[in-house]
């Protein structure tokens, strides 16, 4: 086990303190592309011209997964609204599907919720 109070000038001292700055600029290096990510998408949506809610804007740019968000950035230049980006079961789209609600006032999922 490391002591983490190991004195600044000690060869285990400069090694915590390396260690620790790499750790974080590569962290801090990462939430930035993430972001930055979430921002593009946000950027195509607002550029088509697609409203989209606060609330949807504020799950877009709190998304943190690479993998997600680089499918939203070519979803964004294909959807015709903001939810699209969201699968039909997700909280976001089923509030709007029982706005919208069918004739007998069941929320329309389309063919994948028959």
């Amino acid at each position: 086990m490391y002591d983490f109070h190991e004195p600044p000038d000690t060869a285990a001292g400069y090694w915590l303190r390396l260690m620790a700055t790499e750790q974080y600029e590569y962290q801090r290096l990462f939430m930035q592309e993430m972001r930055e990510q979430a921002e593009s998408v946000v950027e195509i949506l607002d550029a088509r011209g697609i409203t989209m809610s606060g609330e949807v804007r504020e799950r877009i740019l709190a998304c943190r997964n690479s993998f997600m968000l680089d499918l939203w950035c070519q979803i964004a230049k294909r959807v015709p609204s903001a939810l699209e980006l969201f699968p039909p079961w997700h909280p976001l789209r089923a509030e709007k599907a029982e706005v919208a609600g069918g004739a007998d006032g069941e929320p329309d999922l389309g063919e994948r919720g028959a």
